[in-house]
């Protein structure tokens, strides 16, 4: 014992009784040792050492087999070790089950337990042989094991070698076998064996050949096949032989005899030759039945018969088993049979037959199953097709044998058990006769039919024997097929097609299932059925049919006949009664004819719906107000609004879920501990839970705990685990509350208990009050009448039973005490229904004590105490009416109704005829079409490897493949979709509006955007008839918010200054005036301003269009999208579920605990015939898959999820790679979900259902729950179990060992407890299939969700919004958008930056509302600065307005607003032009106008438009800039202006009054600032531009900007660098001196032109041309002069590195920012002889090429690159109006494009206007370099 831990040792000695040997003892612990036997393994009791070990054994090898039924398994482990069986053959046969594939496993264990069964159930020895065989068998794979263990036993109970046996031993056992037959016993009295010596002599001569053949004499026994023949013709010929010559069988024999060697070198055998003999002397009246041992050669002896017969001239017909031995034997014997000249065939039809005769009948021998023969006999005699041929045969009589079972098992005489058919009868109708006695008499005393079946029993008896022959006759292959162990039938008159899914009829699909000895499946017939004629005739004119063969003329009048009403029409249209939208209340129609006026009616309403569309919109509710005077809108009354006609019922309602409706209080039963704190914090509000201090707590209602344990109630501040409780919440039903106030107080109740036993109508009685009672009783005839005679009765209530109107509910009817005991007497039925009403309560008790085993219905009227109600309802089923209800408690009750889902029916009483019509008419109860919510198939109900394929076939044969969930359509919500259609309009006309205001542009496409959205959303209310009005705020809200964060708070204020544009604004025609005074880019400001508002209108009623379009076709796509996806999901669902199901059965199977808990479970329910656990397992499935969250994780998945997905999704925050990486993280989170769902779903599965366990299924509280056993014998049941193994020490159950319990000392709980542990063995694996199935398709569906939602929806919606996006640029670019609405800004940049590749009408609103709202802006700020100052009412000057001031007097630049208001001051009328050849118009020299041009800032480096400059235009054209200093230049051309009208004012004075003019007038002024603001704000980079903003320039102070070269710099150090080459040079050798100073002194004559630094002072960018080409230049020098620079002298080396650090100075410090040159296409033309030949001739060919290599087309210029080479060329530049270097000398660069140089000298000028003219003429400027022209 030593060997084992202490918990193994006590129980192993527990397990024994008592140890008669040490020696088997240390055997048993040898072998726990050697197999490592676990404490769980030891599962028994106080019993054997031998027993011990025979359990320890069976345990290791059961748990090498992980999935199985542990029964079974063990079962025929035992029986094995019983046969002898060593454990270690067994364990090393087990050993072939090792595998590292669990689908391998799973498959070998499956059949592996198979084989075990064999072994168990065959003799089959423990040799090594066997075992050998058995091993290497299992080396192969697991499908072949069955076959070869099959044939392992067969080989071991079937000897393979017969004994042989003489003649004389055979005959001796036949006479003792055959003692009591006579005929066989005198055929017996001649020598048998001296015959059966004669057969085999090897001397016989025959008598017939001799006879006629006398050249020679040979014996039988060598004959060759000639002799034979020979023979057999003159046999054949003479047949009388048989009887004329003695001993001819003896001869017949001998000769057969010797054929049969000749063909199998065989000789016939001693039993052989003596069956043909005893076959051949049987009675003349009688065959011969004998029985022929395995191996003894029955075909041998079949076929020496056929040969005797055919010689006699009969037809030989040999019956098989099967056709396939019938084929076989046919073609073995034919050369057998060919020696006697005779030919054999088998019969089977080898295709299909149609009529004729069949050729295999025209040979003498056939060979054929008993059914191909009995239909070729059908065939030939009652369908006279002739299939025999003429083939006869013999005459005999058919018996009947009566019970031929009991008559052998007494007898082995059979030979007076038949009785002869009458002749004078038909052979058919006689059998069907006999076949109708028989199985009557078979139904009446062994079978017993229920009563409601009795009748179709009888009519089907005789269909069942016409189909019973029908099946004997049907052909396999012919008129059906058999497949997957299914019978299919075949159209076999028609198309031959295979109708799978077609069973037939009256037992003649189960008939010929018996004939195949498949498993049978119940008989289908029809219940309700429609004919092809009424089917085809609903058709009427629109029927047409199309086919090849309409038949015969007879055939054609027969469809006229039967089809000739088929153009008639038929109307009925009922006229009496129509409800308001038409449809025709036919099922009322009669019985409204047939009311009369001095009646009373009640009009029941059921069920009625209730919706939510803006609103709740209940019929229930609707109906009241219809029928109740107040709410009439139009015409009298219904209803008089103080009558209580209204009655609200509910129907099959379970009482404790009414109680739970009624009662006050909230009570929870039996909750365990977790369940009771869950109700608790439920009960409690989040304010009572988290924001009051613990000490101040306050309860929402009062509580009763009543805590439990072990049955006795107790008090204890700390519960157990394991304890249960009932909690009750006093007084927190807030829906009783209602009632009790509003509806019980004015009303009547009347409640009825429904199929109650006399006991519970008594418990009834006792509790409950009321007024009156109603009493319905079941029960015999015989009982009811005699509860009759004992009362005192004046009425009673029968039912009436019509079978003309079964289809209709029976009608009650009130008679009077006599006339119902005559009709009831007179009912066919033995049970009936009697009610009594107003009885009183010992009266029933009296009918209980009478009737004890009948059903009651027991109905309480007016209820009198409510309280008392409440306890006397239990579980049971009831009914409950309130009765006499007025309007308001109606309504607050069918509220309550609704909160709690409860059914129920709104009834009218006590109505007039009048009423009652009307009330039908004018009800609104309209009802929408059903619909198919979810198609599931059978096939999906079932786990693959447990699925009942001939069932489902079955089922699949009656139609029924599919399971449908069928409900009512949901009613279209036509409120909610109209509201959300105008919230839809209303965005989309606001949108419209801000667009077409320009400063709301961008809100505008918003709202636009947001209202289509809308009204797809009111489409998808439409299509899908759902709308939440919380969901669509959440989402709105969502939507909004993201729309408002992408679009920036400044497009909000944008928008809220359009409305203010839109609404107080000034005119359009004031500003249009004002903006005249402004030309920019050759325009007006008010043509700007008039063009751009036009363009928005137009745009902005497309922009609505595009985005319907837009999202109509998202919305089409995506479905496509969802479509494809869904088919492609659906198409895979299969092999995914599958794959699903394998594992979640591999993970139930290799997880025992969950399994052990399950099947507890499952044991339970099945003991208590109820689905408690599984719906628990159900439910925490779900709850697991889908898990519930509270109420602030609902609104963050809801909002917050949603909100933070757009906004960091959204491109204009984070950019396109963030979005798609939300959709990355989300694809990888949802592939994380799938992967691990099924494990997740099976831990928490665990967890969950272990809780349930330890709380609920432990063995003491089973056997108390559920079988009764109280405290004290549950401690004895549980050691008694746990000795017998059925338990081990943690309680669980041994499933092995329940088979072998013995519960003699239980008497008391024995059946509860035995049929407890009966269920629990009962449930094997394939029984929790349903469970896992369920868990499956969950999973399944989830996978699925998570795949469409995380791994699909992202993507499919991204691609379908670039998709969409796609399409509808492509569209708007070539269909839809107007060029001429592009807007100048649009124009400009498509020029400078190169056009995009689609134009879209959001680019266009976006560019016109930009410069609509600059110009409109800039028109604001001229017209506001034009105004005159408000003596009156001037307003306040807010700090801004102070800021300007102070800035306007020190000398801040003017802007737009300051020249306007001077101007304005001093009556001086200007006009703004940015154009230097600006053409005054005939108005503006008119008017006087005075031109001022202003000239923009350029960009600096930020990108950012720098102050601006203004000069004068004159009026010839010439500008003149007047001298300024600081940032007066603005109001220095004021001044000019002034002062050549003769007014002089000095700048100071300007400023002072344009200071004043501010303060005089702040209101204006304000309303300037804001317009200036916005520009300032919108747009910072152009600011100075757009407001015009102006300074005095001083070239000097741009060009030493610290971020450029220092002009002084340079020119000091070049110089000091040419004093330091003309020393060197002085010193040196011509060879040695620097060359080329004449560069130098061209780039300081460059650097100090006055001119230059002029022109580049006003562009950054001809500032870095100009200064790159300095630096080329320096360094063009220093690659002039390298060579110099090389030698080592320390001048030279000293200069060389002087200019270097020169140059890589210069270039550090030059910023490249447009260096790009347009050129003009005018006077291009170039010569130059010493450029890239190649090149050139590649630009323009050979012939140009020569002549610009060698004519002199321009000296001056080839001088000049002579003279200072090809790196130095004059370029006339200049800036255009856009502040682009155009360049107009180009020969020269075309010269340097040649010679493949960069120009490093460019001089800046500014043509004249003549010539800008001409360059304009030509064409300019443009990108693309010069073109070359000879001719110009």
């Amino acid at each position: 014992m030593s060997k084992f831990d202490l918990n193994i040792s006590h129980q192993l000695l527990n397990a024994l009784e008592n140890i008669d040997s040490l020696r088997e003892f240390e055997n048993v612990l040898n072998f726990a040792q050697e197999n490592n036997i676990e404490i769980s393994d030891i599962y028994v009791k106080e019993t054997t050492i031998s027993v011990l070990k025979r359990s320890l054994e069976i345990k290791f090898l059961g748990k090498k087999i992980v999935k199985t039924d542990r029964l079974k398994l063990a079962l025929n482990i035992d029986n094995l070790l019983d046969k002898n069986w060593t454990f270690e053959q067994l364990n090393k046969i087990f050993s072939k089950l090792k595998t590292s594939d669990n689908v391998e496993k799973r498959v070998k264990e499956e059949k592996f337990l198979h084989v075990l069964e064999i072994l168990s159930q065959y003799k089959i020895s423990p040799t090594p042989e066997n075992q050998e065989k058995i091993l290497l068998a299992l080396d192969k794979p697991p499908e072949k094991w069955l076959q070869q263990v099959n044939r392992l036993a067969i080989e071991s109970n079937f000897s393979k070698i017969g004994e042989i046996r003489s003649a004389a031993g055979l005959i001796e056992e036949l006479g003792n076998i055959n003692s009591n037959n006579e005929d066989l016993k005198n055929f017996m009295g001649i020598n048998l064996l001296e015959t059966v010596e004669k057969i085999k002599s090897s001397d016989l001569i025959s008598q017939v050949l001799d006879n006629t053949i006398k050249d020679q004499s040979i014996y039988i026994t060598q004959w060759t096949e000639k002799q034979i023949r020979r023979w057999a013709d003159i046999v054949k010929e003479n047949v009388d032989y048989w009887t004329k010559i003695n001993d001819f069988t003896i001869e017949a024999l001998a000769v057969i005899k010797q054929a049969n060697l000749l063909h199998t070198e065989f000789n016939l055998t001693d039993a052989q030759i003596l069956s043909c003999l005893i076959a051949l002397n049987a009675n003349v009246d009688k065959g011969r039945l004998l029985q022929i041992g395995t191996g003894e050669g029955k075909s041998t002896i079949v076929s020496v018969l056929a040969v005797i017969h055919a010689l006699k001239g009969k037809k030989v017909d040999i019956i098989t088993s099967s056709p396939i031995l019938a084929e076989r034997d046919a073609k073995e014997k034919a050369k057998f049979y060919n020696m006697f000249d005779l030919q054999c065939s088998d019969n089977n039809d080898k295709s299909i037959y149609l009529a004729g005769p069949k050729k295999c009948y025209k040979k003498d021998i056939v060979y054929g199953e008993a059914p191909q023969f009995q239909f070729d006999i059908l065939r030939t005699e009652y369908a006279q097709l002739n299939t025999l041929d003429g083939r006869k045969y013999e005459k005999g009589n058919i018996i009947k044998i009566s019970d031929l079972r009991t008559y052998l098992a007494s007898t082995s005489d059979i030979s007076h058990i038949g009785q002869s058919i009458p002749e004078n009868e038909e052979l058919d109708v006689f059998i069907k006769k006999i076949l109708d006695i028989y199985v009557r008499e078979l139904i009446k005393t062994s079978i017993k039919i229920p009563k409601n079946f009795v009748d179709f029993v009888d009519t089907q008896i005789p269909k069942w024997i016409d189909n019973a022959i029908v099946a004997l006759n049907y052909q396999e292959k012919v008129h059906y097929v058999v497949q997957e162990d299914l019978i299919k039938p075949v159209d076999y008159y028609s198309t031959g097609i295979v109708q799978s899914s077609t069973n037939w009829s009256d037992g003649l699909h189960q008939f010929l299932q018996i004939k195949h000895n498949l498993k049978m499946t119940s008989e289908t017939f029809t219940t309700n059925f429609l004919s092809n004629r009424g089917y085809f005739t609903r058709y009427g004119s629109n029927l047409f049919g199309l086919t090849g063969t309409l038949g015969s003329e007879k055939t054609k009048q027969v469809l006229v006949d039967a089809y000739k009403e088929c153009s008639k029409i038929y109307v009925i249209i009922y006229e009496n009664v129509t409800i308001n939208n038409g449809y025709i209340r036919s099922d009322f129609s009669v019985f409204l004819k047939d009311l009369t006026n001095d009646s009373k009616y009640e009009i029941t309403f059921n069920d009625l719906t209730v919706r939510q569309d803006s609103g709740t919109v209940d019929q229930a509710e609707n109906i009241i107000y219809q029928a109740v005077s107040k709410h009439v809108l139009y015409g009298a009354p219904i209803l008089n609004n103080s009558g209580r006609y209204i009655s609200v019922s509910i129907t099959q309602i379970n009482a404790e879920r009414l109680k739970a409706f009624l009662n006050p209080n909230i009570e929870i039963k039996e909750a365990t501990r977790d369940v009771a704190l869950v109700q608790l914090k439920e009960k409690s509000s989040f304010f009572h839970r988290h924001l009051l201090p613990e000490n101040w707590s306050l309860d929402l209602c009062p509580v009763n705990l009543d805590i439990f344990l072990d049955n006795n109630r107790i008090e204890m501040k700390q519960p157990e685990e394991n304890i249960q409780c009932n909690l009750t919440f006093i007084s927190a039903n807030e829906i009783s509350k209602v009632l009790k106030e509003k509806v019980l107080s004015n009303s009547i109740q009347t409640i009825e208990f429904i199929e109650l036993d006399g006991y519970n109508v008594k418990e009834k009685l006792r509790n409950i009050q009321s007024n009156s009672i109603t009493l319905e009783i079941s029960d015999s005839k015989d009982k009811l009448l005699e509860v009759l005679t004992c009362l005192d009765l004046q009425y009673v209530e029968l039912y009436s039973y019509d079978k003309e109107k079964s289809n209709h509910r029976n009608i009650r009817e009130v008679v009077d005490k006599i006339t119902a005991e005559r009709i009831i007497k007179e009912y066919e039925k033995d049970n009936t229904t009697i009610r009594l009403i107003d009885i009183l309560i010992h009266e029933i008790e009296e009918i209980i004590d009478k009737c004890p085993n009948a059903t009651y219905n027991i109905s309480f009227l007016c209820i009198r105490n409510f309280d008392r109600l409440l306890k006397g309802l239990n579980n049971e089923l009831v009914n409950i009416n309130f009765d006499e209800l007025e309007l308001e408690p109606a309504i607050k009750l069918i509220r309550q109704l609704r909160k709690e889902n409860l059914d129920f029916s709104l009834a009218y009483k006590k109505l007039t005829k009048g009423q009652a019509e009307r009330l039908m008419k004018e009800a609104p109860v309209e009802q929408e079409n059903i619909e198919i919510n979810k198609v599931k198939s059978l096939n999906e109900l079932f786990m693959n490897e447990s699925r009942p394929h001939l069932e489902l076939s079955e089922f699949s044969g009656r139609g029924i493949e599919y399971l449908l969930e069928i409900s009512e359509k949901r009613f279209i919500p036509w409120r909610s979709i109209a509201t959300v259609v105008t919230i839809a309009a209303v965005q989309m006309a606001v949108g419209g509006l801000l667009i077409a205001s320009g400063f709301g542009a961008t809100v505008g496409l918003g709202l636009i955007t947001e209202g289509a959205a809308d009204l797809f959303t009111a489409y998808r209310a439409y299509s899908t008839r759902q709308f939440s009005w919380s969901d669509y705020g959440k989402q709105k809200a969502v939507s909004l918010i993201i729309s408002a964060v992408s679009m920036g708070f400044s497009a909000i204020k944008d928008a809220g200054k359009g409305i203010q544009t839109l609404v107080t604004g000034v005119g359009e025609e004031v500003l249009e005036q004002a903006g005249t005074k402004i030309i920019t880019d050759g325009k007006a400001v008010s043509q700007v301003l008039v063009t751009t508002g036009k363009n928005l209108k137009s745009l902005a009623i497309k922009q609505i269009g595009v985005t319907i379009g837009e999202n109509a076709l998202r919305e089409g796509l995506t479905k496509v999208a969802d479509f494809s996806s869904h088919f492609v999901l659906e198409q895979l669902k299969p092999q995914i579920s599958a794959m699903i199901q394998s594992k979640v059965s591999d993970k139930f199977s290799n997880e025992p605990k969950l399994l052990k808990i399950v099947r507890k479970m499952y044991a339970i329910d099945s003991f208590n015939k109820q689905q408690q656990f599984k719906d628990k397992i159900n439910k925490s499935v779900a709850e697991i898959i889908n898990p519930e969250h509270n109420f602030w994780r609902k609104q963050w998945d809801s909002i917050g999820g949603p909100l933070c997905k757009g906004l960091l999704s959204s491109s204009q925050h984070v950019g396109g790679p963030f979005s798609m990486g939300m959709r990355i993280v989300g694809t990888l989170h949802g592939m994380y979900q799938i992967t691990f769902i099924i494990d997740k779903v099976h831990d928490q599965l665990l967890e969950k259902l272990s809780q349930v366990d330890q709380e609920t299924l432990s063995i003491d509280q089973i056997l108390r729950s559920y079988c009764g056993v109280t405290k004290e014998d549950t401690y004895r049941i549980v050691s008694l179990l746990q000795k017998q193994g059925i338990l081990d020490t943690n309680e669980e159950f041994n499933i092995e060992n329940l088979i072998s319990t013995d519960f003699s000392i239980l008497d008391m709980y024995r059946d509860k407890v035995v049929n407890f542990l009966k269920s629990l063995a009962s449930v094997e694996f394939n029984d929790l299939s349903e469970i896992m199935k369920s868990i499956s398709d969950m999973i399944t569906e989830q996978v699925f969700r998570i795949t469409e939602s995380q791994l699909i929806s992202p993507w499919s919606s991204y691609g379908m919004g670039e998709l969409t996006k796609a399409i509808s640029e492509r569209v708007q670019h070539h269909f839809i958008v107007d060029e001429n609405q592009n807007s100048d800004s649009q124009n400009r940049e498509d020029r400078e930056k190169g056009e995009s590749k689609y134009n879209t009408i959001v680019k266009q609103i976006k560019y016109n509302a930009k410069d609509y709202t600059i110009a409109y802006s800039q028109c604001e700020i001229v017209y506001y600065s034009q105004q005159q100052p408000d003596r009156s009412n001037p307003g306040a000057i807010d700090n801004k307005t102070k800021e300007y001031i102070d800035g306007v007097r020190n000398e801040k630049p003017a802007n737009l607003s300051d020249m306007m208001a001077i101007a304005t001051q001093n009556d001086v009328d200007i006009k703004i032009v940015d154009d230097v050849n600006y053409q005054p118009t005939d108005e503006d020299q008119a008017k006087g106008t005075n031109i001022v041009l202003y000239t923009k800032g350029e960009v600096d480096s930020q990108g950012k438009n720098t102050i601006g400059h203004y000069r004068l235009m004159l009026g010839d054209g010439t500008v003149i800039d007047v001298p300024s200093n600081n940032n007066n230049c603005g109001y220095a051309v004021i001044q000019k202006i002034l002062k050549d009208r003769g007014v002089d004012k000095s700048i100071e004075d300007l400023r002072n009054d344009r200071a004043q003019n501010i303060e005089d007038n702040p209101r204006e002024s304000s309303k300037v600032l804001k317009a200036q603001e916005w520009i300032e704000t919108r747009y910072p980079q152009e600011a100075n531009r757009l407001l015009i903003a102006g300074r005095t320039i001083d070239a000097q102070t741009i060009l030493d900007d610290l971020l450029l070269p220092s002009r002084n710099v340079i020119k000091t150090k070049i110089t000091e660098l040419r004093e330091l080459i003309e020393d060197y040079n002085r010193d040196s050798t011509d060879e040695n001196k620097i060359k080329f100073t004449t560069d130098l002194e061209f780039i300081l004559q460059d650097l100090g032109d006055n001119e230059n630094a002029e022109v580049i002072s006003r562009s950054r960018a001809a500032r870095n041309i100009f200064y790159s080409s300095i630096s080329r230049r320096i360094d063009d020098f220093y690659r002039k002069n390298q060579s110099v620079f090389y030698q080592c002298s320390d001048s030279s080396h000293r200069i060389a590195t002087e200019v270097s650090n020169l140059s890589s100075s210069w270039k550090n410090k030059v910023h490249i920012v447009n260096p790009d040159i347009y050129f003009s296409q005018a006077h291009v033309n170039a010569n130059f002889s010493s450029g890239n030949t190649k090149r050139l001739d590649a630009l323009v060919g050979k012939e140009l090429a020569s002549k610009i290599h060698n004519e002199r087309v321009d000296e001056q210029g080839k001088e000049f690159i002579r003279t200072n080479g090809t790196s130095v060329l004059p370029v006339t530049v200049f800036l255009d109006e856009h502040n682009r270097l155009v360049a107009i000398n180009n020969r020269g660069l075309l010269a340097h494009e040649f010679a493949e140089q960069k120009p490093n000298r460019i001089f800046f000028t500014n043509p004249t206007r003549p010539e800008r003219n001409r360059l304009n003429e030509a064409g300019m400027p443009s990108k693309n370099k010069p073109t070359y022209d000879k001719n110009k």
